[in-house]
Formats: structure tokens, sequence, C-alpha cells
């Protein structure tokens, strides 16, 4: 069974590159704009935008650098730790490396407090579940990289990582003002405390836009949402629009313990009962004589629908009157209690017009996840790849499922 764990680097949000890219107007400065605009000759030299973080340094390739994290003259246990594991190879996509530490990165806190807790035989049994359940999406992360690269080439590639460098100062700056780091040296101090690294981070970035941009050149070809599609699901999906009846009421309670005996607290029901039938509101008489925990606010509950309640009984005496009526005296176990019909709201069907942006954007959502499974699916049928997992079973059913939709994705003509 694969071992999940929640994520212990959030992603690193992306913005807008600005003036690094003077010629490309501003509505459509985005990692296609950068693409664009570097094709055509402009938009190569960054600017630093961020003195305190420094220009960026010299870049080689995503494809070829080591796992090994950026020191900054620091090597602290955990960053031995990372150091040790980037050169061990888990797989080659079409000849390009994937080293375990890429992969075990995000769930290095949650392992090491394994090993610790448990020893290193339970660690290393959930390290080997952690790699086999996680490579396929770093496969496919690295596939769509070199579909990328495939598209426009390494050098205009190295040239949108350069920018995004720029947009990766920002991140840097906002965490060493999160962590209280004065310089680069101890921000990745805190970030191997915390099992990573800013050069595993600038990693992690460059590959996620650069893969995601892929995607979004690809999903748009996604086929335009008809009204008569959307019109189609509304149908289908009806009854989830569907709005039951509600009720909500007002209970005057008096109880038998609050008054000494269940005789003593008729007497009291009997002068609530006097006051309600000289005409006092109900809030009032609530407010005088209710021992219940709904006192304060008039004895007001909160809207119930058929079958929420366990007494059926008194839930069907509710629901039979109509707004402003009451129930008659009712003694439970430890209490008489008296219920006045606040609001009540008929059941309802939520209209097409209210929902129909609603259902588009829902369908296409679909489409484009969709339209992304078959991308990815295609490309496991056409990918050169070699495994540290080959022969372990679950990683063979990982394969086999990928290649299932590639099959399906191409109407089952895939030759296999």
């Amino acid at each position: 069974m694969a071992l999940a764990f929640a994520s212990a680097v959030r992603p690193i949000a992306t913005r807008r590159l600005t003036s690094v890219l003077r010629c490309v107007p501003t509505s459509v400065v985005t990692l296609g704009g950068v693409l664009v605009a570097i094709a055509s000759g402009c938009g190569t030299s960054a600017k630093a935008e961020h003195p305190v973080v420094g220009p960026p340094p010299p870049r080689i390739p995503v494809s070829q650098r080591s796992a090994s994290p950026a020191s900054g003259g620091i090597q602290t246990a955990d960053a031995i730790s990372q150091t040790q594991t980037s050169s061990e190879l888990v797989a080659t996509v079409n000849g390009q490396p994937i080293f375990a530490s890429e992969v075990l990165e995000r769930f290095r806190p949650q392992l090491e407090a394994i090993r610790a807790q448990q020893g290193q035989g339970v660690y290393e049994f959930q390290r080997q579940q952690v790699l086999v359940s996680e490579l396929a999406g770093h496969v496919e992360q690295l596939m769509l990289n070199q579909k990328v690269r495939e598209k426009f080439g390494n050098d205009i590639v190295l040239k949108v990582e350069e920018q995004l460098d720029g947009m990766f100062g920002d991140h840097l700056a906002s965490l060493k003002a999160k962590t209280g780091s004065r310089t680069l040296a101890e921000l990745e101090e805190q970030l191997n405390a915390a099992g990573t690294s800013i050069g595993s981070q600038r990693r992690a970035f460059s590959n996620k836009q650069l893969a995601e941009f892929y995607l979004m050149q690809t999903l748009d070809e996604v086929p335009e949402v008809r009204r008569r599609d959307i019109v189609e699901r509304y149908n289908a999906t009806v009854e989830k629009y569907d709005r039951p009846e509600t009720l909500s009421w007002q209970q005057l309670t008096i109880s038998f313990d609050e008054h000494g005996s269940p005789g003593q607290a008729l007497k009291v029901l009997e002068q609530a009962v006097a006051d309600l039938d000289a005409g006092e509101s109900f809030d009032v008489v609530v407010g005088r004589y209710s021992d219940g925990m709904m006192k304060d606010r008039a004895g007001l509950w909160e809207p119930i629908t058929r079958g929420a309640l366990k007494d059926r009984d008194f839930e069907d005496r509710l629901f039979a009157l109509s707004v402003g009526e009451f129930t008659p005296p009712v003694k439970t176990d430890d209490a008489f209690i008296i219920a006045r019909v606040a609001e009540r709201t008929a059941a309802s069907r939520v209209p097409f017009k209210d929902v129909q942006n609603e259902l588009q954007a829902e369908i296409e959502n679909e489409r484009r996840e969709q339209k992304a499974n078959e991308l990815i699916a295609e490309l496991w049928d056409d990918v050169n790849l070699t495994t540290a997992f080959d022969d372990e079973p679950e990683w063979q059913q990982i394969v086999r499922s990928k290649k299932a939709a590639a099959s399906a994705a191409t109407g089952g003509l895939t030759p296999r």
C-alpha cells in the first residue's frame, strides 16, 4: 500500500513577469509570453529586482543539474543526508535521470520522523513505498518538460529558466522574511532543516512551470462547451439542485430538574400556557419560563429537513403545523416542551439560469482534465523508461494502468 503524506513544502505561487521583459505587452506577460518573446529575440536579459537577494547564478539546463542542495558554504546533517541520496538513480526517462532525492524531498521530514520513532527497518520500507508511489508523477513531469524542449529547443527554454529566476528571487525574499534569515546561507540552513534546499526548490519551480505551460498550450484546443451540453448536464444531474422542505422552530422547555419535580414543572407550564392564551408573544414567554439551551435566542433552533430529528413523532408534529402554530404540551423523560413553527421553506429546485455558468465551468474543467489525461497517457505509451523498480509488482501495476490509459486515449489502437 502506498504511503500518503501531506506536502512538507507548499508549491511556489506563480506571478507575472514584470520589467524583465519590457518588450512584451503587459496583457501577455505570462510564461507563454516569455517563450514568444524569447523566440522573437527580445527579453533575454534579466534585471535584478531584489538586490538583497542578488542576481541569479549562472544556469545549466534542469535536465543536467544534480540533485545536491545549493550549499552556500553550509553542510548540515540534513544537507549531507540529501547529498548522499542525490546520486541514487531511480529512473531514466528517454535517457534523462530522476534521482531519489527529487522524489523524496517533500516527504523527508515525515520519513525522518518515522526513522526516529519506528526504526531503520520501518523507515526503509516506507521510503521504498514513497519512491514507488510518487515516481510516476515525476516521470510525467519530466516527459512534459522534454516536450517543451522538443517544441521550442533547449536554448530558448534555458532563457525562459533565466527569466523564472527573477520570479524565484521574489520567493526567496519572502522566505527570508518569514524565517528571519538575514542571508541566503541562513535561509539554506533553515530549508535544510525542513528537508529541502534553495537548489531543490528552484528546480521544482522551473520544472513545474515548464510542464504546466506545455499542458496549457495543449488544453487550449479543448472543444467549446455548447448550450446543449449545459442543458443536458443539468437534466442529467437535476436531483442535486433539488432543495428539500425546511422548517425552523422555537421551543419552550420546562425542565423537571430545574423545578424539583415533574409536579412543580407542570405548575410552571400551566402559567406559561396561560400567558400564551392571554396573547403574550412566544418570544416573551420563552424568555420568562424556558430552561432550554436556546433560551437566549428566544428558543429558536436551526432549520431542519425531514429525518433530521431522532424523535420522529415530534418531528412529524412540527411538519404538520403551519407557521405560527404551536404543538400541544409534550412530556418527555425530563421536561415539558411546547414548540412553535417559526418559518417554513417549501421544497424547490434551483433553476437552470442560476447554475448554467457553474455547469459550463464544470464541463470545461472536465474536458481539460480529460485532454490532459489523454496527453499524458500518450506520453507514457511512447516513453523509453527504465526504473529501479521494474521488477516490483506494485510498479508494474502502475505502468500497466498508464499503458491502458494510453490505449484508451488512442481508441484502443496502441500496439502493446
